[in-house]
């Protein structure tokens, strides 16, 4: 997840939380500085809607809330790009 939708989960998303992602998933490789080929699969989400009711919410009061659309300067990572 990246930009604003990264920022969105580090604030209110913890273990355990369960959320609805949509995006694509891309596996990739790269070598590693001690020559290793290293293979991470990565998730790239656009848009999320967290699914966890906050504790003294109903389940129904949390599905009325309007999914997280990322549009504004969403960062498409390149070939090449390490996930650190």
């Amino acid at each position: 997840m990246w930009n604003n939708l990264a920022s969105v989960v580090e604030r209110f998303v913890k273990k355990g939380d369960s959320l609805h992602l949509n995006g694509k998933i891309r596996t990739r490789s790269y070598e590693s500085s001690r020559g290793e080929k290293k293979y991470i699969t990565e998730i790239l989400a656009t848009t999320m809607q967290m699914l966890t009711p906050k504790s003294g919410e109903s389940f129904r009061e949390t599905a009325l809330v309007p999914e997280y659309h990322e549009t504004d300067n969403p960062y498409v990572p390149q070939e090449g790009d390490l996930p650190f």
